[in-house]
């Protein structure tokens, strides 16, 4: 009955949300939520994940939202979910997901979002941990100038920096959801897509949702 409620890709994100509350699932072991194929190709793990969803029972699900208690449990025991997105125009959309995470059950909900939008997400709730990783200022200011002025090695060299405040950052997620809020500045989706490369090796749960499915519509990003 649980699952009649959800729409497939909801069902995605729901499974993904309950296996960081309970990392000890017999789920599989890696799931990339790639958009970019036309949706749940038989070739691609999307289906296996949601038919290891549909084939619980209605009380294994639910059972699988309440963890039992002991002490060696401490913080984060009942899953640590990263965010990436908050752009200077967009703050609400990865406020919404952390909080929909913690909702569930999750221990802790990280936001990687540009400087310029840490401090309103930091201020919509406490229980949000916010680290800005770059400066939605200084990407505009290199999409904005000529070739001449912006040389590549440059770009990069800023591409490089976001990706590197958030990559040490994986290892410590459950899964880490791509998008809410993100915005569609090229530079910014150029590290977005190296940051989900480096998620995928480390074979750590994905939920693309919103300009991260946009990202995966563009040319050098589909495959």
């Amino acid at each position: 009955m649980l699952q009649r409620l959800f729409h497939p890709l909801q069902r995605f994100s729901l499974a993904s949300l309950l296996w960081a509350r309970h990392p000890l699932l017999s789920l599989p072991s890696v799931v990339v939520a790639s958009f970019a194929q036309q949706s749940y190709s038989p070739s691609t793990r999307h289906l296996q994940y949601s038919s290891s969803l549909n084939s619980m029972k209605t009380d294994d699900l639910l059972d699988a939202c309440i963890l039992p208690l002991s002490s060696k449990s401490h913080k984060g025991s009942s899953g640590r979910i990263g965010i990436l997105g908050g752009s200077e125009r967009y703050t609400g959309a990865p406020y919404y997901a952390g909080m929909a995470a913690l909702h569930v059950g999750s221990d802790l909900a990280f936001v990687f979002c540009a400087q310029e939008a840490a401090l309103a997400i930091k201020s919509y709730s406490p229980e949000l941990m916010v680290a800005p990783v770059y400066s939605a200022q200084e990407f505009n200011s290199h999409v904005d100038r000529s070739s001449s002025s912006s040389t590549e090695k440059q770009v990069e060299l800023l591409i490089d920096n976001m990706v590197s405040q958030v990559v040490p950052l994986l290892d410590q997620m459950h899964v880490v959801v791509i998008g809410p809020g993100l915005g569609r500045c090229p530079l910014v989706l150029k590290a977005t897509a190296k940051i989900i490369q480096q998620a995928m090796e480390r074979n750590i749960f994905l939920i693309i949702d919103a300009d991260g499915l946009f990202l995966l519509t563009q040319e050098p990003f589909r495959n």
